[in-house]
């Protein structure tokens, strides 16, 4: 509940009661020589109404072990106990051009 009730708070804390957020995955394992992990993760919106920000937050990291991700990080070699997920929360605009990462 700790981690849930961090995330509610920080929602109240930063955004309008009725803002949609994104929730986007950042893995650390993305960007290595030989293997290119860019889109392998999910990122999800949240709505108020739809419960809890943790259980999106949780959604993104359960993308790190979907059968796709565990067999493409196997085929490349790359350690999947070295492989940790982090979580972008920030607003969603209605009327956004792109939904991308900026480098």
């Amino acid at each position: 509940r700790d981690v849930a009730d961090a995330l509610e708070a920080a929602r109240r804390a930063h955004f309008a009661p009725r803002a949609v957020l994104r929730c986007r995955s950042s893995t650390n394992n993305e960007d290595l020589e030989g293997f290119n992990g860019a889109g392998l993760y999910a990122s999800y919106s949240h709505r108020a109404d739809e419960g809890e920000l943790a259980n999106t937050v949780r959604q993104v990291w359960a993308s790190l072990w979907t059968l796709r991700a565990f067999d493409e990080r196997a085929f490349y070699r790359v350690e999947h106990t070295h492989t940790h997920m982090g979580v972008l929360v920030h607003e969603a605009f209605g009327d956004e051009q792109a939904n991308g990462v900026a480098v």
